[in-house]
């Protein structure tokens, strides 16, 4: 086998690279934390707690 010689089925890496999808991951792993923290912190703070 040719070690030059290209499939069919075998992508190239641009096309294995989605930016966009990699953008998405980065932002949602940031602001799901961030959401989160800032969502507990406000119920913590607004709802009465006895003792």
């Amino acid at each position: 086998m040719d070690p030059n010689e290209t499939h069919e089925n075998v992508r190239e890496a641009d096309e294995l690279f989605d930016p966009a999808a990699t953008a998405r991951f980065v932002s949602f792993w940031i602001i799901g934390p961030s959401a989160g923290a800032v969502l507990s912190y406000l119920f913590f703070a607004l709802v009465p707690f006895i003792g």
